[in-house]
């Protein structure tokens, strides 16, 4: 699935976001209800859309990750690199009418993933 250009990053900072609540409950069994429906529960979840620092328009977060020492960090790419190098997309914001990839991974395809630093 081709995905969008990402319109902004406009999420609340780390620590003004809210992570769920009692008061999604509803909302949460909806969206389980969905993925159950479709098959999906073990390919998707829930994530808090949130920020710590800016990130532009052309840039998006990548996975880097160290097996050995189990390590899983995230980078800043530029959007125009990351989309040459074959990837597996992550995360991605639906606020526009189509999928914006947030977050990808390298993949090597040697049974692990991750992005080169």
């Amino acid at each position: 699935m081709a995905s969008a250009k990402v319109a902004d990053w406009n999420f609340p900072h780390i620590k003004d976001a809210e992570p769920i609540g009692e008061d999604d409950r509803e909302l949460v069994a909806d969206v389980r209800a969905v993925l159950e429906k479709h098959g999906a529960l073990s390919r998707f979840g829930l994530a808090l859309l949130h920020q710590h620092f800016p990130v532009g328009t052309d840039e998006v977060l990548c996975e880097e990750v160290d097996t050995g020492k189990r390590i899983l960090t995230s980078v800043v790419a530029k959007r125009s690199t990351s989309e040459q190098e074959p990837h597996t997309p992550t995360l991605w914001d639906l606020r526009a009418n189509e999928p914006v990839v947030l977050c990808r991974c390298k993949d090597y395809g040697n049974g692990h993933s991750h992005w080169p630093s």
